[in-house]
């Protein structure tokens, strides 16, 4: 029972959108409250996706939990079958409810928003490479059928050096949006820049790993 409730508080989220009309106001509101009196009001009218957002985030945070519980923390997805399982279940599902959001209840991706479609979007895209990560380490270890305990060197880095690979990453995306126009590419080059910067990031990330963690250590005298 406790699983229902991030997802009834995305649904709430997502009404005060659709019916009380603050998706309009976050896409076509002014910048600056009628007035200018105060500075409060200009604050929140300026920052205004951000700060509403933030109810969009918080929910596919708590989802993001729920699935990790169910899919790959709980002592009952242990096995590697039933972690892939459960992930192949929860991917079909989310996609299932992205096609009905955007096909049925005609719900777009709002990012500005980060609205219920967006969110479940999201969630979709990153628990089918979750599904594909584990695929990919299953077949490896497909001889033995043993529980996977290797971990990519990538993952690692990641894990033990987050912060300063999340601050480079970001930086890496702005120069991204600095040297192309990215409203403009084409899906194909669209792609190969996203597999670039994927590549970057990941060499990056092995790059601070070794200088801070594996680089041998220099004996004095």
């Amino acid at each position: 029972s406790s699983r229902i409730w991030p997802w009834l508080f995305l649904v709430l989220y997502q009404i005060s959108l659709s019916i009380y009309g603050i998706q309009i106001y976050i896409e076509d509101g002014e910048r600056r409250c009628v007035g200018g009196e105060s500075m409060v009001c200009d604050f929140f009218a300026a920052n205004r996706e951000g700060i509403l957002g933030c109810v969009g985030y918080l929910a596919m945070f708590l989802i993001s939990e729920d699935i990790a519980q169910y899919c790959i923390w709980s002592a009952d997805a242990s096995p590697s079958t039933q972690r892939g399982s459960r992930l192949s279940v929860c991917c079909a599902l989310l996609w299932a409810l992205n096609w009905l959001l955007t096909s049925i209840l005609d719900i777009q991706v709002s990012r500005r928003s980060t609205n219920a479609t967006f969110i479940v979007w999201t969630l979709a895209h990153n628990v089918t490479i979750l599904l594909l990560v584990w695929a990919a380490f299953y077949l490896a270890d497909a001889s033995t059928r043993s529980r996977i305990s290797t971990v990519s060197p990538i993952f690692d880095a990641v894990n033990h050096h987050g912060l300063i690979v999340f601050i480079l990453a970001n930086l890496m995306t702005g120069l991204v949006n600095l040297s192309i126009n990215t409203l403009a590419v084409e899906d194909t080059q669209a792609l190969g820049i996203i597999f670039m910067y994927l590549f970057a990031v990941g060499s990056v990330a092995l790059a601070v790993d070794w200088a801070l963690t594996r680089r041998p250590k220099v004996k004095e005298g």
